[in-house]
């Protein structure tokens, strides 16, 4: 069971604990799902990541109030995102999106409970699977599989082949 965390906040941040940030989770997500893009794939190493996208006023950097570039690279991907990660143990934390004013953070860049489990797992859990024409593997789940963004590009229901 998902458990809730006072002052309505999520935190989160990278692998060494340098860097850190938060949710208002009385802010909802825009989106909360896995992406299968190439570029994922290619960033993270990884067949697929799990992508929480929020509104601005929904994310805050609470890493202690130092100039943030003096703990994380900020590196340009595609013009408008810039992503953050940290210097130190090189997490990817989260990504500035300028042309459509969101941040994205990577699920796996939550805080845990003490059983390992992504605390208030119900406010972040993925509903949907992006970008699945360029998965590298099927996930038999229940979630919509979509060749781009959900409910704004066509549903994906064929498996892969021995030839993708």
């Amino acid at each position: 069971m998902a458990s809730r965390i006072p002052h309505s906040t999520l935190h989160g941040g990278c692998f060494c604990k340098r860097v850190r940030y938060s949710i208002d989770v009385d802010i909802p997500p825009l989106l909360n799902a896995y992406c299968h893009c190439t570029r994922c794939q290619k960033l993270f190493g990884a067949p697929f990541i799990h992508t929480i996208h929020l509104r601005p006023e929904a994310f805050k950097w609470t890493t202690a109030p130092i100039p943030l570039s003096n703990v994380t690279d900020e590196y340009v991907v595609i013009n408008v995102k810039h992503r953050f990660r940290c210097k130190t143990c090189g997490s990817h934390i989260a990504s500035w999106n300028e042309a459509k004013q969101k941040w994205s953070v990577w699920g796996a860049t939550l805080d845990r409970d003490v059983n390992g489990r992504i605390i208030d797992w119900s406010f972040v859990k993925p509903t949907d699977h992006m970008f699945y024409g360029t998965r590298m593997l099927d996930i038999p789940d229940n979630l919509g599989k979509w060749e781009g963004y959900p409910n704004q590009s066509e549903p994906v229901h064929a498996p892969l082949t021995e030839d993708a």
